[in-house]
């Protein structure tokens, strides 16, 4: 049987583990704090710890790890499934409805649970959550779960489960709240934060200034350029100033997708899906996106807003030169603008007008059937090998969620599919499909 280091080096096509994941294959420490700044594979280290302590999988919840959003479960259950098939992993998160989980919840005794704050507590208070056996506790982010307001929901759940056999707080700072740290006990940091102990990201930081208050212009000409290196998520302060960029984008038929908390979670992790995928290769997004999001791929990201803080300025930085990668941070700057200090640029450019826009040539069709419905993804491409007669190497990535799947296909067919596909069923049931940017 393969041990945990060639598990996750396998699995998560790693060169290498950092200092931090090979500290948690050698400690013996049982209480800990892990703090280490976003991106920094935090999620795969805490993983090998639990690994290392999770019993044989039986019918009780032997592990809850508490995260502070929707995003962030999906990408915890997303690293277990890869790196511990053998159990079973459940996500508990607001926005979809309660019954699918409480019917999820009666079929099958999850060994993992995953789950936010308000949603754990609301199954605790039904009863429809049993923690008696949890020995493993983890709560991921809890920086994030304290900028995001859930400390008495950390309290109220720290109060709820017994004294487990492993506890794992992580965070990018050791919380300060007095009666949170009463309750935590007493815990064994271990600080990745500093250099040392840390690889610095290979970022490239360049600023660009933009001769009027509207940016939009500079952006355009900015996305005309990098557009051929890769995906790019452009980061603005406020919901309708996305809104608005996202929409200007799309006027001029630029592949881009938006991501901000006003979207409902179907609608988010089909943009994520996109980027991903690279269909829509530009994410309009607030904050929201800053954290929580695990797409290696991400090249590029713009600050078309100058971040609130440093610690946004951070996060946002997070989401390129992940996994050993490379990324660029561009800043637009406008001359009525001061930039912080902790911003610094390894040089400025004033990019050139290029009038020919960039084009993908592929596009992602929706079909609002999915999981739930018992579709699998073998379903989606042999019911388009059959009833649109297309070759197997035409369709591209298929990804399902629990009520929708998505499939890439060439654009230029998309239209003719949507026609052709127009009161046709997927293993008896009917669906409505879409184009994404139609």
């Amino acid at each position: 049987m393969k041990n945990i280091r060639e598990i996750i080096l396998e699995k998560g096509s790693f060169e290498r583990l950092n200092p931090m994941q090979e500290k948690m294959l050698e400690s013996d420490s049982k209480r800990f704090a892990l703090l280490a700044p976003t991106g920094s594979g935090k999620t795969a280290a805490f993983i090998i710890m639990m690994l290392r302590h999770l019993k044989p999988a039986r019918k009780q919840v032997q592990a809850l790890v508490v995260v502070p959003s929707r995003e962030l479960a999906q990408q915890v259950a997303g690293e277990l499934k890869k790196f511990a098939p053998e159990y079973h992993s459940l996500t508990l998160y607001g926005g979809r409805p309660l019954r699918e989980e409480l019917k999820s919840l009666q079929s099958v005794t999850p060994d993992i649970l995953i789950a936010t704050p308000g949603r754990l507590l609301d199954h605790l208070q039904r009863g429809t959550v049993n923690l008696s056996a949890v020995h493993i506790l983890v709560i991921d982010e809890m920086d994030k779960c304290l900028d995001l307001g859930f400390r008495t929901d950390i309290l109220k759940i720290l109060k709820a489960s017994p004294r487990p056999e492993l506890f794992i707080l992580t965070s990018a700072t050791m919380p300060t709240e007095e009666d949170l740290l009463k309750r935590l006990g007493k815990l064994e940091i271990f600080d990745f934060n500093n250099t040392e102990t840390t690889e610095t990201p290979d970022i490239e930081t360049i600023g660009i200034t933009s001769f009027t208050k509207d940016k939009l212009h500079v952006l355009k000409t900015l996305l005309s350029n990098i557009l051929p290196d890769g995906r790019t998520i452009v980061f603005l302060n406020h919901r309708e100033s996305a809104q608005r960029v996202y929409d200007y984008l799309r006027n001029l038929s630029i592949p881009a997708t938006l991501y901000h908390g006003a979207l409902d979670q179907e609608q988010r992790e089909i943009s994520v899906i996109t980027l991903r995928n690279g269909t829509t290769p530009v994410m309009v997004a607030t904050d929201l996106a800053a954290r929580g999001l695990d797409i290696p791929e991400v090249e590029n990201v713009v600050h078309y807003h100058l971040p609130l803080s440093e610690e946004t300025w951070t996060h946002r930085n997070g989401r390129t030169a992940r996994a050993g990668r490379s990324g660029k941070v561009y800043v637009i700057s406008s001359d009525e603008e001061t930039v912080p200090d902790y911003i610094e640029f390894d040089r400025r450019w004033n990019p050139s007008e290029i009038e020919i826009l960039p084009e993908v040539d592929q596009t992602t069709l929706v079909f609002n059937i999915g999981k739930k419905e018992k579709i699998s993804r073998g379903d989606i491409l042999g019911f388009l090998v059959k009833e649109c007669g297309m070759e197997p190497s035409q369709i591209g990535r298929i990804d399902l969620g629990d009520h929708y799947s998505t499939v890439v296909v060439p654009k230029s067919l998309a239209p003719l599919l949507k026609e052709q596909l127009k009161g046709k069923k997927i293993k008896s049931r009917r669906f409505l499909l879409k184009i994404i940017g139609e």
